[in-house]
């Protein structure tokens, strides 16, 4: 673990302490939209924009952050730019805690990889989604009859 340490210790620097500026989103708005058109076709591969764009986002961080906007789109890049979590570490009110787990908790992976559903009708607030029934609730009590 003590190897792993470093190395989690790294990302969380990356991820946490260097929020992103508004210009780099802007920036890898850009290149996620034309590399995914590249992908299906849509724009030529060989565009001389979007290969270096490809050579300087081409880091763990941006690969998995492409992931989270291939499902999320443009809310993946909401919390990048803020500063709150960098300060809270910085003047520790914030702060990492690295804990081994006891046991393996490798077999529950897949349920990790699973596609989060969309939210639809009452949990979207009826905007374009179904309407969803309520949740059964319990039978009312018997009424007694007036005296």
């Amino acid at each position: 673990m003590d190897r792993a340490y470093d190395a989690y210790q790294k990302v969380i620097c990356e991820e946490f302490e260097a929020p992103l500026h508004q210009s780099t989103i802007t920036e890898l708005k850009w290149y996620f939209d034309h590399r995914q058109k590249a992908i299906s076709n849509t724009i030529g591969a060989q565009n001389q924009a979007l290969n270096r764009a490809a050579e300087v986002f081409n880091t763990p961080r941006f690969t998995l952050l492409y992931r989270r906007w291939l499902t999320q789109g443009d809310a993946a890049f909401e919390t990048l730019s803020s500063p709150v979590l960098g300060e809270a570490l910085a003047n520790g009110t914030g702060r990492v805690d690295c804990l081994v787990l006891p046991h393996p908790y490798r077999h529950l992976s897949p349920l990790a990889s699973l596609v989060r559903s969309t939210p639809t009708g009452v949990e979207k607030g009826e905007q374009g989604g179904e309407r969803v029934p309520p949740r059964p609730q319990p039978l009312p009590s018997p009424l007694r009859p007036p005296r």
